[in-house]
C-alpha cells in the first residue's frame, strides 16, 4: 500500500514538474503533499495568470491536483464554443478559474454557499473579469437552508431546508436559489456548460421544477448516491420528465450529459 502511494505521488510530482518547471514544480508539489493542515498558501501554476490559493492539508489540495493539474473538467464540448458557464458548488473556485482560462471568451457564474469557501473563491477569482461569484446554494426551489458539517473540511457538509432539518444542523441560514430564478434574475437565456458538485444537493435540485433543462447544452455532474440514495434517479427522472434527448460520457467521478437538441 505504501509503495503504491509513493508511486502515485511520484507520478504526480513528474506531472507538476513538466508543467511548472523544476523550481516551481518542486515547491508546488511539497505544498500540495505537505502535512500542515488549514494554513492558507498560494502557488504559481503555469498557464494561470493569477496565484492560486489553497488551504494546506485539506480537500483543497485534492481539488487543485484533480482540477488544475489533471484537468478533470477538460471535457469534449463537441462543436460548442462556450459563452456561459455555471459553476454550481464552486468551493474555492478551482473549476471556475479552470473554465475562465480554458474559455476566455466565456462568462463564468460561480455559486458557493459556505462562508470560508466563498472567501477563498473571491481570492482565487479576483483577477478574472469573466468570473462573477454568488454566496448562495443552488436548490430545487427558492428556500432558506441550513448546513450540517460532517468533518473539519469545509466541503463536507449537507444542506437541508429550514423546518425539515434535525437539531444537529447548524443554525446559520444560507439562501437556496432555483436555476429558473437565477436565469431570470441574471437575464440568461442559454447555458453552455452547467457544472454541478453539490454533495448530494442534486437530489433536491432535480426533484424540483426542471424546465430549465431545455436551456442547458452540457451538464457535468458528480453524483453522490454513495451519500444520498436517489441522486442518479432524480437526475435521469428529470431528463425523462422534461423529454430531453441526451447522450452521456463518464469521466472519473463525473458524468457528462449532452442535450442532443443542440448537437445535430
Amino acid at each position: 500500500m505504501k509503495m503504491r502511494l509513493l508511486i502515485k505521488r511520484f507520478k504526480f510530482y513528474l506531472n507538476v514538474i513538466r508543467r511548472d518547471g523544476f523550481l516551481y514544480g518542486t515547491k508546488n508539489t511539497n505544498g500540495l503533499l505537505g502535512t500542515q493542515v488549514g494554513i492558507e498558501k498560494k502557488m504559481a501554476i503555469s498557464g494561470y495568470p493569477q496565484p492560486v490559493y489553497f488551504r494546506a492539508g485539506t480537500s483543497d489540495t485534492h481539488l487543485v491536483r484533480s482540477i488544475l493539474y489533471q484537468e478533470e473538467y477538460d471535457i469534449d464540448t463537441r462543436t460548442l464554443s462556450p459563452k456561459l458557464i455555471l459553476d454550481v458548488g464552486a468551493n474555492a473556485g478551482y473549476a471556475s478559474i479552470f473554465f475562465a482560462n480554458t474559455y476566455p471568451n466565456a462568462r463564468v457564474f460561480s455559486y458557493e454557499p459556505e462562508g470560508g469557501n466563498f472567501e477563498l473563491l473571491g481570492k482565487n477569482t479576483k483577477g478574472y473579469k469573466n468570473v462573477k461569484s454568488f454566496n448562495a446554494a443552488i436548490w430545487g426551489k427558492d428556500a432558506k437552508l441550513v448546513a450540517k458539517y460532517e468533518s473539519a473540511d469545509a466541503w463536507s457538509f449537507s444542506l437541508k431546508e429550514m423546518g425539515t432539518a434535525q437539531n444537529d444542523f447548524e443554525k446559520k441560514v444560507v439562501d437556496g436559489v432555483s436555476i429558473n430564478t437565477l436565469l431570470k434574475e441574471e437575464k440568461l437565456d442559454l447555458v453552455d456548460i452547467l457544472k454541478i458538485d453539490i454533495e448530494g444537493g442534486e437530489l433536491s435540485l432535480f426533484l424540483g421544477d426542471c424546465s430549465w433543462l431545455h436551456k442547458v447544452k452540457i451538464i457535468v455532474i458528480e453524483l453522490h448516491d454513495r451519500k444520498w440514495k436517489g441522486c442518479s434517479e432524480s437526475l435521469y427522472g428529470a431528463l425523462i420528465r422534461e423529454g430531453i434527448a441526451f447522450t452521456q460520457k463518464n469521466m472519473n467521478y463525473n458524468t457528462v450529459i449532452y442535450n442532443e437538441a443542440y448537437f445535430g
